[in-house]
């Protein structure tokens, strides 16, 4: 395996990539893809979006000539930008690795959600360019440039200010002390910029989107949430060879002088780390709105190639004839072949629609085959991007989220797309206010073929409301379908003087995997019902862990929901927990079903349940 062979293997993965990238139909990240698409697309023509602080300044500007291509063309920014990452690893190692330059690039690509992210229209493959570049242009030691990228990384993503600070680590280590003040380069200029077209001086700091009000929608996590999951961001083979390649550097620096490609592996090795340890502690703390979502990792994703390569070139280095191409081959087809395999099995490439973005585009063909419609006001970004694609003629679909009190001042005829995910938590407007305000008349619902849980513990569904000049009357019952507490029941899974008032309860356990109640429905009366909860107290015996008790409602192919129950700490052990879940009828029923309802036990722990409920919602809505 010579230099030339892992070039044109490089040069098939760039080939491999934009074949991905044409024949996706989805976009990794969801809505923020689409957002991001928007603000580049639509910033020449109004300018002030180029200052966008969560689009970022400098990805907005590269990615805008792109983005008037459609989301076609971002994902080809992404690409680009990957292909780019991968030429400058190369040049990073050229004159050290020899025969193995292009072993970092290929490795980078063999990285599960950086490729993933590759085929979107998302910052973290900017940034990786630019961490990338970092890193080359110490080992250059051109520090000059070096510090003006890390200046400008800050307006790629926000935590371009931890890259900021190692820039400076690295400037005091090699005593260029003239070059300190072009760390502010990126600042002063945007700086600038944002004061003439704003006339806010303090812009980037009045305009930054992030803060810890967002946690009480976000949430807050697992401080090991990143760590759990590095098999689906780097793969494991590329891990491993990471963690040997950390203590090879470590090992080879005990030498007094530090080469400058050595200070350059460690310069980016160091903000990894920094990176990794922040948004680890920011997701297990809820702060400055994080959501834990896995994806940004994939911005350190050319310091781990890095690394991971370094090693395999000092292992080669112990063995003899380490430059004939057959030896070449034989020890590095094992390492290539894992991390391809692992690439393959941990993506879902070509990236398909989520289930959330095929009910948006249902909602928006619907839409485009009504004629009474006003203005349309949304939540989810996604709508723009379908109706922009279904070429939605009438009403008006740039992004119009809108609040509870607005309501009011809506147009008669004017809609509601409301969603579970962002309507009910970045928009701001819960569903029962449209359900009881007098004058919203909810004419469609929309429900994915394969029920799932959302942000809020909600079941998915799109409901469209249309302002009415009549009032409307609503009426809304609850109805109790089932209620066990298990006090007339004589079945050996029964226990008595262990329930909530010491009573009987059941018992899921080692000899028992479920815990049921059951409702037998019609179609007919189900239409009536809006929505259900179920409901049931547990006690646990043995500490719960993540995913290893849940709570499920079922009607075999038409519906299955399952919710995992919190972990429950060893404090909590012995004492009793209310569990909940909501969820609607899919669209499609038979004649009769049965709706079953169970705590679901797999791993046989022990675990008492009581004061199982199943009730309903009905609703119903006149004209007068």
């Amino acid at each position: 395996m010579t230099q030339k062979t892992l070039q044109w293997f490089f040069v098939v993965q760039c080939q491999l990539l934009l074949l991905i990238v044409y024949s996706s139909e989805g976009f990794e990240g969801g809505a923020d893809a689409i957002q991001h698409w928007l603000i580049s697309r639509d910033a020449p023509f109004e300018v002030s979006l180029f200052l966008n602080q969560w689009n970022k300044p400098i990805f907005t500007l590269l990615s805008a000539p792109f983005a008037q291509f459609g989301l076609i063309g971002m994902r080809l920014f992404s690409a680009a930008t990957g292909i780019l990452t991968g030429i400058v690893l190369h040049k990073t190692v050229k004159e050290r690795f020899g025969n193995l330059s292009w072993l970092p690039a290929i490795m980078l690509f063999m990285t599960p959600k950086y490729l993933e992210l590759l085929t979107s229209s998302m910052t973290e493959p900017l940034f990786a360019l630019f961490l990338s570049l970092f890193v080359l242009l110490i080992q250059q030691k051109n520090f000059g440039w070096m510090a003006i990228i890390a200046g400008l990384s800050p307006f790629v993503r926000q935590e371009g200010m931890a890259l900021v600070l190692v820039g400076l680590m690295v400037l005091i280590l090699v005593k260029k002390w003239r070059y300190i003040p072009m760390l502010l380069f990126g600042t002063l200029v945007m700086a600038i910029i944002g004061w003439a077209a704003s006339g806010d001086i303090g812009w980037i700091l009045t305009s930054f989107p992030y803060n810890s009000a967002a946690a009480e929608i976000y949430g807050s996590g697992d401080l090991f949430h990143y760590l759990n999951n590095y098999r689906t961001l780097f793969g494991t083979p590329l891990s491993v060879v990471f963690l040997l390649g950390i203590l090879v550097l470590l090992f080879s620096l005990r030498k007094k002088e530090v080469s400058s490609f050595k200070l350059a592996l460690l310069a980016g090795l160091v903000f990894s780390v920094m990176f990794f340890s922040a948004h680890s502690y920011v997701w297990w703390k809820g702060l400055s709105g994080s959501l834990g979502l896995i994806r940004v990792m994939a911005c350190i994703s050319p310091v781990l190639a890095l690394v991971a390569s370094y090693a395999v070139f000092k292992a080669l280095n112990l063995i003899p004839s380490k430059n004939n191409p057959v030896i070449l081959t034989v020890l590095l087809f094992p390492l290539i072949g894992a991390m391809s395999y692992e690439a393959f099995t941990m993506t879902d490439l070509p990236t398909p629609y989520e289930q959330s973005d095929v009910v948006m585009q249902r909602t928006v063909n619907w839409l485009k085959q009504q004629k009474d419609i006003g203005e349309i006001y949304y939540s989810n970004p996604v709508f723009s991007y379908y109706a922009t694609e279904a070429q939605l003629e009438h009403g008006s679909y740039g992004q119009k989220s809108i609040n509870p009190s607005q309501l009011n001042e809506l147009n008669v005829g004017d809609v509601v797309v409301w969603d579970a995910h962002f309507s009910a938590n970045e928009g701001r407007l819960p569903l029962e206010k449209l359900l009881q305000d007098p004058f919203y008349y909810r004419v469609k619902s929309f429900k994915p073929d394969d029920a799932f849980i959302v942000l809020g513990d909600h079941p998915y569904v799109v409901h469209v409301f249309q302002k009415t000049e009549k009032r409307i009357i609503k009426q809304s019952q609850k109805h109790l379908l089932v209620f066990e507490d298990f006090e007339s029941k004589s079945e050996q899974y029964l226990i008595d003087n262990k329930g909530r008032n010491a009573s009987k309860c059941a018992v899921a356990n080692a000899d028992r995997e479920f815990v049921t109640i059951k409702k037998d429905l019609t179609k007919s009366n189900a239409d009536t019902l809006v929505s259900f909860q179920v409901e049931a107290w547990i006690k646990p015996i043995d500490a719960v862990g993540e995913w290893q008790l849940f709570l499920v409602s079922d009607i075999g192919e038409l519906h299955y929901l399952r919710v995992d129950v919190p972990e429950i700490s060893g404090s909590e052990i012995g004492k009793w927990h209310q569990i909940k879940q909501s969820f609607e009828m899919p669209a499609e029923l038979t004649d009769s079903f049965t709706l079953k309802c169970y705590i679901w036990n797999p791993e046989r722990l022990e675990v008492y349940v009581d004061d199982f409920r199943l009730e309903a919602v009905a609703f119903n809505q006149y004209l007068q």
